[in-house]
């Protein structure tokens, strides 16, 4: 399958009063032609 996005360590932080939230840490992933791809967080949203 041809592949159409490639992640390595990806990371993201956001601020807030109390400080730096850091949301996602480290994360890889690939996704190939006709795949579908979903990142569920804690809440479930």
């Amino acid at each position: 399958m041809e592949k159409i996005l490639d992640v390595q360590n990806l990371q993201v932080s956001f601020n807030t009063y109390a400080g730096e939230v850091k949301a996602v840490r480290g994360v890889s992933f690939e996704l190939n032609a006709g795949e579908t791809l979903a990142f569920v967080g804690e809440s479930g949203c």
